[in-house]
């Protein structure tokens, strides 16, 4: 069996506009992708939104998200399984494909989002814990540095609506990014203060902050 391949993803501004979305019914429904920097494949300015989405067809996925506004290209993972490149949440994110045939690896049977966020320290169990209970549409486990990792599996079979699957991914979409507020919200509290206070000189507020450091 196959090992999951997942790329830590760098953060980005957690204030950024989230993708546009096209409406989810009717088949013909098209939006604007612009392609990001990190995708080498072009990113078609229209697509049609395919009437199914199934795993056993890599370009309905991809022709889904694009549909949507989400940026995606189609890559393979390290056995030669196809796998899309793609955003969800504000950060780089992976849809992995699962039940492949070995030999041609076509044939896929289901999905897996897969995002992977980077700190600068291991991320505490409780904190994981916390976020286990609070959001529905994400799964979290802890790489072997500490960063934590959002995946969630789809069964597609012979084909979920368009609308059906674009709703799985904008629901995990929006727990990644609510999640990652909570993931990276110890870290920015923690940060040292080098504001200078009333009265007070830049390098006294260096030397202040050393002070608190060793504190």
């Amino acid at each position: 069996m196959k090992s999951v391949v997942a790329a830590i993803a760098a953060p980005m501004m957690l204030g950024a506009a989230q993708p546009a979305f096209a409406q989810d019914a009717g088949t013909g429904d098209v939006a604007e992708a612009e392609a990001e920097e990190d995708f080498s494949v072009p990113v078609p300015e229209t697509v049609v939104q395919p009437r199914l989405v199934t795993a056993a067809d890599p370009d309905s996925v991809r022709d889904a998200l694009l549909s949507a506004g989400f940026p995606a290209t189609m890559d393979t993972d390290s056995v030669g399984d196809p796998m899309v490149r793609t955003e969800m949440g504000g950060y780089k994110a992976r849809i992995m494909f699962y039940g492949c045939d070995e030999e041609t690896n076509t044939g896929c049977d289901s999905l897996q989002f897969v995002v992977g966020l980077d700190r600068e320290s291991p991320m505490p169990l409780p904190i994981l814990n916390e976020l286990s209970k609070e959001w529905r549409y994400i799964s979290i486990y802890l790489d072997e540095e500490g960063d934590p990792f959002f995946n969630w599996d789809i069964v597609t079979g012979d084909g979920l609506a368009t609308s059906i699957f674009l709703d799985s991914v904008r629901r995990f979409s929006d727990n990644v990014a609510a999640a990652a507020e909570r993931v990276f919200e110890e870290e920015r509290d923690s940060a040292i203060d080098l504001t200078p206070e009333a009265g007070e000189e830049p390098l006294a507020a260096l030397h202040r902050s050393a002070l608190q450091g060793t504190a």
